[in-house]
């Protein structure tokens, strides 16, 4: 099974929802732990954007948030 590229990852402090989202195909829809989401995205080279209160977004770049404004 080939690796998928993850292109944002946004954490959701109610229930540790976690959403991963790829350069293609459907987005995933886990339960995490916030350090363990952050040590995810720092390896796949994300860099952390503003968020409202209750959640914390990771960013390939500027351009892929406005993919992904749904969440």
């Amino acid at each position: 099974m080939a690796e998928r590229d993850i292109v944002t990852i946004v954490w959701h402090q109610l229930d540790d929802q976690v959403v991963l989202f790829y350069a293609e195909g459907e987005p995933d829809h886990l339960v995490g732990a916030q350090p363990v989401v952050a040590e995810l995205a720092r390896s796949v080279g994300l860099k952390i954007t503003p968020t409202p209160p209750g959640t914390i977004r990771w960013d390939r770049d500027v351009g892929a948030s406005k993919l992904h404004d749904k969440t």
